[in-house]
């Protein structure tokens, strides 16, 4: 009680002993109340509980024995004076040192688990660079293969061109020798068959380099995507990544995608961020589809994450991601989850896709978290 409370001292003066609010009348025990924040306006407006603790007794102006105090003016009295206390080391409460200790704690758990990821997908960079160099190595020597496929074609092709001609002079010349005509049309129809031998293992050679090509172009790709952040999904044909979007909630940031609502002033739009899907395989089949399948419900057993924007987000969602290309798609919680009792609820998902030639497959295990509040 301040001693300028000039209101709460008339009241005690008045009451006495019933102006004190701690003190229950039945039971006799006083009822302390620290750090609420209620208002009582009785008898006049005051925090609950800031009115505990108090004291009041009588005040009487003892009589003096003036002589007395005459002789103790000068007197020193240092009996009653205790050493002057240590100055005390700055303190914080319990609770805020806890939470930020708390807080301390997981950041250097989620810098220790992105320091791991990033090693992880450093080695991943060094090997995809390996295995590039092992393909480029693997395409000089076809293209020199080539190379010499070709001469030696050049070759055959100037071989029959003068073996045409010897043998156009030989039938002009002469028409009689015809143990020799037939000879040199053997050996015409031997070199056209090894001319066709030829072309063949040129049309072999030159699929052999275009599927190298097509195998380093594909390792490139997968490099490329690891670089940017994305992750392969379980058949390495297509990756993936997830971005949040606006500020994070602590209750789930954590998570791979979170979002926060409240019963009282729900949020209207439940976009929460993007996703990015890349496309890589070997052959020539699209993605055609996409899926989104939730693992840990609420207690209402709504869905929780979607394509679409409002209280059912659709699951699914069809697109069309050729081979190479990547595509960015928008997800969405679902706008009713605000229904839910104030809580902090969490779970995994999964991203299913479907190629044009009917195949499926699914992400890693991604994670939500959702918050609801009350206000």
């Amino acid at each position: 009680m301040a001693i300028d409370n000039q209101f709460r001292i008339d009241e005690l003066i008045s009451k006495g002993s019933r102006a004190i609010v701690s003190k229950d009348e039945v039971t006799g025990n006083h009822t302390f109340v620290q750090g609420s924040k209620e208002v009582i306006n009785d008898p006049y407006p005051h925090l609950k509980g800031e009115r505990d603790g108090e004291q009041v007794g009588r005040i009487e102006k003892p009589k003096y024995n003036e002589d007395q105090l005459t002789k103790a003016v000068d007197t020193v009295v240092d009996e009653l004076i205790g050493p002057a206390k240590k100055p005390q080391p700055d303190v914080v409460p319990r609770e805020l040192y806890d939470d930020l200790r708390r807080l301390y704690n997981e950041s250097l758990s989620r810098i220790n688990e992105l320091e791991r990821q990033v090693s992880d997908l450093q080695a991943q960079v060094e090997q995809l660079l390996s295995q590039i160099e092992a393909l480029q190595i693997e395409l000089d020597a076809a293209r020199i293969q080539q190379a010499v496929a070709e001469n030696q074609a050049q070759q055959t092709n100037e071989q029959y061109i003068a073996l045409l001609q010897d043998f156009s002079q030989a039938v002009i010349k002469s028409t009689k020798e015809g143990i020799e005509r037939v000879s040199l049309k053997g050996q015409v129809e031997g070199l056209i068959a090894q001319k066709e031998s030829l072309r063949e293992q040129l049309k072999a050679t030159l699929a052999i380099v275009g599927q190298l090509e097509s195998q380093l172009k594909g390792a490139a790709a997968e490099s490329s995507a690891a670089a940017a952040g994305l992750v392969p999904g379980q058949d390495n044909e297509f990756f993936y990544g997830v971005t949040q979007e606006g500020k994070t909630d602590p209750a789930w940031d954590a998570s791979d995608i979170g979002f926060t609502t409240a019963r009282k002033n729900p949020k209207k739009s439940g976009k929460v961020g993007t996703l990015d899907i890349q496309n890589l395989r070997d052959d020539e089949a699209k993605i055609t589809k996409l899926e989104i399948s939730t693992v840990g419900t609420t207690p209402e057993n709504k869905r929780i994450l979607g394509f679409t924007d409002g209280s059912s987000p659709s699951l699914s969602k069809s697109v069309d991601i050729e081979v190479g290309a990547k595509e960015k798609v928008d997800l969405y919680f679902n706008t009713g989850l605000s229904s839910l009792d104030r809580n902090t609820y969490s779970g995994s998902w999964k991203l299913t896709v479907t190629y044009s030639d009917g195949s499926k497959s699914q992400s890693n295990n991604l994670s939500w978290g959702l918050r609801v509040n009350s206000g």
